[in-house]
């Protein structure tokens, strides 16, 4: 752990960061597809924000929408992003796509905000919370996913608790 956390203080940090999360994400994905497919029913011509974009994991879902703002703080994971809004159809001409690295340089409003994953890495949530609830228009959905511990005894809760005290210090 302690090798972890001198590599995680370094600039190697965003280097690894951006290696590993959209493909972690990925993963994670395989195993809410059906959830997400339900919950991210975004008509046609809606507007939706992503907060906290990694590598671009929603944009499978986003197809219908007009404009996508993808909100993510580390520009190495860009590019990714980028990428995999190119595959998912939101470049199009006649959709509007957008990179941000802060919440605060969000302008507009939303008829969806995406969640993912995101509330335990943002500096502070009430403020975060307040800025969605800002960009939100009237009877606008937020989509809101958090990691959960897995039941006590199986393979991956053995997994989460092993890995939990470097995540907290990463």
């Amino acid at each position: 752990t302690l090798l972890g956390s001198v590599v995680m203080a370094t600039p190697l940090r965003t280097t690894l960061f951006a290696l590993f999360l959209p493909k972690v994400m990925k993963k994670v994905d395989v195993e809410f597809q059906e959830e997400r497919r339900e919950l991210l029913r975004i008509p046609e011509g809606s507007s939706v924000l992503d907060v906290g974009s990694g590598g671009g994991a929603y944009f499978p879902y986003l197809g219908k929408a007009r404009r996508v703002v993808a909100v993510e703080p580390s520009t190495a994971l860009h590019s990714t992003i980028q990428q995999t809004a190119r595959d998912n159809g939101l470049l199009s001409p006649s959709k509007e796509f957008l990179i941000l690295t802060d919440l605060k340089q969000v302008t507009g409003t939303f008829d969806y905000v995406i969640l993912g994953n995101v509330l335990c890495e943002v500096p502070d949530v009430d403020e975060t919370l307040d800025t969605v609830d800002r960009l939100l228009v009237d009877k606008g959905l937020v989509y809101f996913s958090e990691h959960v511990a897995r039941p006590k005894g199986t393979w991956k809760r053995i997994f989460q608790d092993t890995w939990n005290p470097f995540h907290r210090h990463i």
